[in-house]
């Protein structure tokens, strides 16, 4: 049975350390209990005991490709004790061989030390208990001749799974649900990995098809590129730069009976790229933004496409997929076929295609557009169209955009929704009242025009796909026909690496930004704060403000777009023209099912003082709001400089969003201590359920800024009786202000402090029971703590200083030499 979601919510375990039989959570003992907040919470617990290695979360996609976390209706059935794992009979039983496995016996004793748990008398029937099952699991793979391939590498760890744990299972069937779960997909542009392929320019003429890869890795990112025709090609990307790869004509995909023509890319170490395809010729173009094959936690995936009106050349629009994986099934209206890894099956048609629908069951790349239609109908000189789409439940319903710097023609927009009754509305700054329409049915779609030099705001109440169109030549001898995809604003991310072509002679990006996340200074261009005239847009249906756009021109090459602010979130597109030529693609974007809930800490990085005592994070959450999500919280023990006990409270923590709920906030110990230490950090990560996906954000690390310093007294000595006047300043730590409260401590002894300056206070020395050296201690309170020591003398003594023995280091500092027959001895304090 499962456990409630309302009980788990309550379970906030912290752990200090491993003791012998450290209590389990009531919820992961319970006999047949299930789901994912039980799967998270003992994979926790295993992880936490430090007795494993990493499995590379193969423990985790073990669970759900076995028996979807318990779920499924044969996990407890009768006779079969292997529970959420799935463990045989046979291979628990191995577990506890320590005759013919002597190494697990080492780990054994690691389970009875942590757990309490004497391994060797229990029965196959404990594993009904989730916690025992997985604990099984896992001292069955550290009996494995072979260690568990890493994280990234889902194929390999399929292989691992049949070869070593369901023999009778085949790869497909771990592949696809493991790459289903959260934190094992690819949710931006920037990626690992692509599928992609063309469809024919205009018929007849010499064309060049290219692939341009930048990176935002801070290091040189090598990468490959094969195919089923032959070719292949290894290179290397170096930040800040862009390497092109020209490929063979023979890549084309010309007709529906052509179906190995896949291109894949790739790159080792799962390091981002970023790749733009281009089919070029001097009088018609157009390119495309690659973007990656993510698995989504869906039965199927919906595509949409968008070409031209039919006009009367005769030339055909297009669809044309990629299969990304093998055995993919693929619906075109009553028509079902498979589609393999790399194959390609082109539609075609010379009828508009827009609002044809594609279903998978599996992802795939979905291209769409045309070999060379003239935009609008009535303006000459046609080019090629392309464009990907994404999937739909990647579609959003709130867009900015703008018209192309450096035409005059005016601008073609289509609005597809993927479901019915969608409202849509669009306010531009060169209407004088917004524009709406009603879809009433999915793939049902609203074209208008819009003057040149618009800058508008798009909304709708369903999720929609915004294509933008340029025209052709005839309309300012500028440019021809291309296919441009809007990005949503709920798909807006923080920095982008960009190509210009320098096939084209006039290059120019627009920026998006929504107004939360306005802030001009912060809105960084290849180094610089961004230069250009901002459009303050409004929403349709109010006088409020949608956002910002900003038009820039660009040289060709590689360019870095960033946000600043690491919660800060901008669009853009990227687009140029020749004389009769012309491209266009976004410049980037996240691919975050937005019909599914999504989790991140609102930071990558935490930064604290040791004094705070207690650190709160906050958990985000975006998308679907709808219903309750969990998400455990833990922090990375023994991965960083700071360790538990001694810095931080070693936590674990499930926490539950109701319905409606987009933040939560946990509460994590910082212990404080008097060293003089250098600053430390930890992680911390969250793991959560199938259908929940953990973006841009899903660990970050804590920074203890250590606040012991060192202060400097002057002068630092005076009479045991105490009185003497002394300025304290110090060389770490923030400045002192006069609204901070400030004590000193002479070998324990308070005496308040006076602020004098941002870097000196003063303080007089209090009556000492001892002379000699003593331990002067400063705190300014929440900020900061310095040590130094004083030299308290006998008042029937003279000081004791001999001024003969006055050392001047290398660093400028006074350091004083005292004569110890002139000191009262002291045994404490030498």
């Amino acid at each position: 049975m499962a456990v409630s979601t309302v009980l788990l919510a309550t379970f906030a375990l912290s752990l200090i350390g491993s003791t012998v039989g450290t209590p389990l959570p009531e919820s992961i003992i319970q006999e047949e209990a299930s789901g994912s907040a039980v799967v998270l919470l003992t994979i926790s617990e295993i992880k936490r005991s430090t007795i494993f290695s990493d499995d590379n979360d193969f423990l985790r996609r073990l669970a759900f490709v076995e028996t979807r976390d318990g779920e499924d209706a044969m996990t407890y059935r009768e006779g079969f004790h292997g529970g959420i794992w799935a463990v045989q009979e046979s291979y628990y039983n191995m577990t506890k061989d320590v005759h013919n496995h002597p190494r697990v016996q080492s780990k054994l004793l690691s389970v009875q030390e942590a757990f309490g748990i004497d391994w060797v008398t229990t029965e196959w029937s404990d594993l009904r208990k989730p916690f025992y099952s997985g604990l099984a699991a896992r001292l069955f793979i550290f009996l494995a001749p072979e260690k568990v391939p890493p994280a990234r590498e889902i194929q390999e760890q399929a292989e691992f799974w049949v070869q070593y744990y369901n023999t009778e299972g085949k790869q497909s069937d771990f592949v696809q649900p493991a790459t289903g779960l959260q934190g094992q997909n690819t949710l931006e542009s920037a990626a690992s990995e692509f599928f992609i392929a063309f469809f024919s320019n205009y018929p007849g003429i010499e064309t060049v098809i290219s692939l341009f890869i930048s990176t935002p890795e801070p290091q040189p990112v090598n990468f490959t590129v094969d195919t089923m025709q032959g070719f292949s090609y290894s290179g290397v990307v170096y930040p800040g730069s862009s390497t092109t790869v020209v490929l063979p004509n023979s890549l084309y995909v010309n007709s529906s009976s052509e179906r190995n023509k896949g291109i894949h890319i790739s790159t080792k170490e799962n390091k981002r790229i970023v790749v733009y395809g281009l089919s070029y010729h001097l009088y018609t173009s157009d390119a495309f933004l690659a973007l990656p094959c993510s698995s989504l936690a869906v039965d199927e995936y919906e595509y949409y496409a968008v070409t031209a009106k039919p006009d009367n050349n005769s030339l055909p629009n297009y669809i044309l997929l990629v299969g990304c994986e093998d055995d993919t099934e693929i619906t075109v209206s009553s028509t079902t076929f498979t589609l393999n890894r790399l194959e390609t099956y082109l539609i075609e048609s010379v009828s508009d295609q827009t609002g044809k629908k594609v279903v998978s069951n599996k992802p795939i790349t979905f291209l769409t557009g045309d070999q060379c239609s003239d935009v609008p109908t009535t303006a000459d000189a046609c080019d090629m169209l392309i464009e990907q789409v994404p999937p739909t439940n990647t579609w959003g319903s709130s867009f900015l955009s703008a018209s192309f710097l450096g035409r005059s023609s005016g601008d073609i927009y289509r609005v597809l929704s993927s479901e019915n009754s969608a409202n849509v509305v669009v306010s531009c700054t060169t209407l004088s009242e917004p524009l709406s329409e009603t879809l009433a049915q999915s793939g049902d779609f609203y074209e208008f025009e819009v003057p040149s030099d618009s800058f508008c705001s798009i909304e709708s109440t369903k999720p929609v796909l915004v294509m933008e169109f340029g025209l052709g030549n005839t309309r300012d001898d500028v440019g021809d026909p291309f296919l441009l995809m809007i990005p949503p604003l709920e798909q807006y991310y923080n920095t982008y690496v960009l190509n210009v072509l320098e096939e084209f002679s006039i290059n120019s990006i627009s920026v998006f930004v929504a107004p939360q996340h306005f802030q001009p200074g912060k809105i960084i261009l290849d180094g610089e704060v961004v230069n250009a005239s901002w459009t303050q847009v409004h929403c349709a249906l109010s006088d409020m403000t949608c956002g910002y756009v900003a038009r820039i021109p660009l040289q060709p090459g590689s360019h870095q777009l960033q946000h600043t602010n690491a919660d800060g979130r901008i669009g853009v597109v990227a687009y140029g023209f020749n004389e009769f030529n012309s491209y266009g693609y976004p410049g980037g974007l996240q691919v975050i099912p937005l019909q599914s809930a999504t989790l991140s800490f609102s930071s990558s990085n935490y930064t604290v003082l040791e004094n705070i005592n207690q650190l709160s994070v906050t958990i985000e959450r975006s998308g679907n709001t709808e219903s309750e999500a969990i998400v455990l919280v833990a922090t990375e023990d023994f991965h960083g400089s700071a360790y538990p006990v001694s810095d931080y409270e070693s936590t674990v923590e499930i926490v539950l969003f109701a319905p409606g709920e987009t933040e939560k906030s946990i509460t994590i110990t910082i212990f404080d201590d008097t060293r003089r230490e250098s600053d430390e950090f930890f992680s911390i990560t969250l793991e959560a359920g199938v259908g929940v996906y953990l973006f841009p954000n899903p660990s970050a690390v804590v920074n203890i800024i250590n606040d012991d310093g060192v202060a400097i007294l002057e002068p630092d000595f005076g009479s045991q009786w105490g009185g003497s006047l002394i300025t304290v300043s110090h060389l770490s730590g923030p400045q002192f202000e006069t609204s901070d409260v400030i004590t000193c401590y002479f070998d324990g002894i308070e005496s308040p402090g006076s602020y004098l300056d941002d870097q000196h206070v003063i303080c007089a020395s209090p009556r000492l029971s001892k002379s000699g050296r003593v331990e002067f201690v400063l705190v300014v309170q929440n900020k900061f703590r310095g040590f130094s020591n004083f030299y308290s003398a006998s008042p029937d003594r003279s000081y004791g200083i001999d001024v003969d023995r006055i050392l001047i280091e290398d660093n400028g500092m006074l350091k004083l030499t005292w004569n110890p027959e002139d000191v009262l001895p002291n045994m404490d304090n030498p």
